[in-house]
């Protein structure tokens, strides 16, 4: 476990832990038939249970299970568990039934509810590009960390004495603190809004320099910063190697916004911001989200690399953003021509193709190849866009106005406003899963029909673990969604790990989420 903000923690050991998703039901029904165990019908998601699964997934949503009942045990709390979506399904089925949680909810009263999601149900919230903290901005333009998931790699070298030759010297940043624990450095990052987290990343950097009784130069306008703003004041330290150890966490976030002020991907990302308004305002018009993408394909695809608002890679993210946020409102209709100039462009393109799109694709490129990948791809583009067809009260991501065009409603926001609505409405998508005889009970089992059915917003603990991953766009929206409601009761937001759009595009087209090696 990695706590990285207050009330947030992540779990890097299982960054490529993912919901299944429909595509994968014919694969386990394979692999179950092979079995001499009982066989049971598999025809959907729902069908699924622990003992479908191979045995090495099995043995990995148990180890899962596993470190969150250590979690459980740190917290020295007695847990109800519910679940949205089916591998969460499984997953809250197993804590609930773990033998040392059972043996550990006897030995406490203080009491909590979690509540597992699957990233599946709302994949849009986390591929867009309309993000609303510096953090995602910064994930979406520096590489990633090498060997990390989670962390991005930041160029130090302004800051030491590095001769002007020397092209292929790296000294790598990143945001992580340097001793490992304290993370409150990131919190302009993760949780303020973009303009706010700029003002309070500077406000850190000037404040450090005049402690150090550096010769500032304060200039700009009152309540604006600036990549200059932010270059003069760092290389106030360079090379004085003392203070840059001494301040090397705030030194490091500081540079990570100054080179993203000054990135050429700032425009891009602005511009895919802009489409998918577009595309979320077409929602309530019945327009076809896939007769713009076939557009702004060709559009693009006639274009220099240089003149381009969008790359291969964003297209792809841009096509999983409307199968997931459109769902089955999606017109089939338009599929065959999107991807047949889809397939011109990756061929034109095969030399200089962007990253996730080489991985999509492979190295053998060809159109028979291709066309057979793309038609794969469009499997579980549809499979996404079923995510939530049984669901009833979260089957929309999207709330539409008379007074207004439609916006993206994310299934987590959602979530808590209905949790802790004062009128308790009834949460028919929110599954609690038993442990024992008693809490058949506590649920109105049998004619026992005057209890009232537990909720997750009962105890004053709330776990929201989200599996596949989530942004910090989304902890930010829960953030203050919880002080607008002005709950009593304390929300902590879990997941696998921290996401951009790319990485939802990886694990839906290209992990295989079923074989465990």
């Amino acid at each position: 476990m990695s706590c990285i903000s207050n009330n947030v923690f992540i779990t890097p050991a299982f960054t490529e832990l993912f919901p299944l998703i429909e595509t994968d039901v014919k694969q386990l029904r394979i692999q179950h038939a092979s079995k001499k165990a009982e066989k049971k019908h598999l025809e959907c998601l729902n069908d699924l249970d622990m003992t479908c699964l191979p045995a090495n997934l099995q043995i990995w949503f148990k180890t899962f299970v596993s470190s969150i009942d250590s979690l459980l045990s740190e917290l020295a709390v007695s847990e109800d568990c519910y679940s949205i979506g089916p591998t969460s399904r499984i997953l809250a089925t197993e804590l609930a039934n773990y033998a040392p949680a059972k043996t550990r909810r006897k030995s406490t009263q203080n009491k909590a509810s979690i509540v597992f999601v699957d990233r599946t149900l709302d994949i849009g919230s986390s591929c867009t590009h309309q993000t609303e903290t510096l953090f995602d901005r910064i994930a979406s333009v520096f590489p990633r960390l090498p060997g990390h998931n989670n962390d991005v790699l930041i160029d130090m070298s302004s800051l030491c004495h590095v001769h002007k030759d020397a092209s292929s010297t790296v000294l790598p940043g990143c945001l992580a603190s340097f001793n490992g624990h304290n993370q409150q450095h990131l919190q302009p990052l993760l949780t303020n809004k973009v303009k706010e987290g700029l003002m309070e990343v500077n406000r850190q950097l000037v404040d450090i320099a005049s402690k150090e009784n550096l010769p500032l130069k304060l200039t700009g306008k009152p309540g604006r910063v600036t990549a200059d703003q932010l270059e003069n004041t760092l290389s106030l330290f360079k090379g004085k190697y003392d203070m840059i150890l001494k301040h090397i966490n705030t030194l490091q976030v500081s540079m990570a916004v100054f080179q993203l002020l000054k990135s050429q991907r700032q425009q891009q990302l602005d511009s895919l911001s802009g489409i998918e308004k577009l595309l979320i305002q077409g929602y309530s018009d019945e327009t076809d989200p896939l007769e713009e993408i076939y557009r702004l394909i060709i559009t693009e695809s006639e274009k220099s690399t240089t003149e381009r608002s969008c790359t291969l890679d964003d297209i792809f993210c841009l096509i999983m953003f409307v199968y997931s946020v459109y769902g089955t409102r999606i017109k089939s209709d338009k599929e065959e021509q999107v991807k047949a100039v889809l397939v011109k462009y990756v061929l034109r393109e095969k030399n200089t193709l962007p990253p996730l799109t080489q991985q999509i694709v492979g190295d053998t490129i060809n159109e028979e190849v291709v066309t057979a990948i793309l038609d794969d791809a469009w499997q579980k583009f549809k499979a996404i866009s079923s995510a939530r067809n049984n669901l009833k009260q979260f089957s929309s991501v999207c709330e539409e106005s008379a007074l207004g065009p439609s916006q993206l409603m994310p299934i987590l926001k959602q979530l808590i406003n209905v949790m802790f609505d004062p009128s308790k409405p009834e949460l028919p998508d929110v599954e609690l899963k038993s442990s024992g005889f008693g809490d058949l009970l506590k649920s109105g089992f049998g004619l026992f029909r005057t209890v009232s059915k537990p909720r997750p917003s009962d105890h004053p603990l709330l776990i929201i673990f989200v599996v596949g991953g989530v942004t910090s766009t989304e902890l930010k929206q829960i953030k203050d969604l919880c002080a607008s409601l002005k709950l009593s009761s304390q929300v902590i937001v879990g997941s696998t790990r921290l996401i951009k759009p790319e990485d939802i595009v990886t694990s839906i087209l290209c992990q295989d989420r079923i074989n465990r090696v």
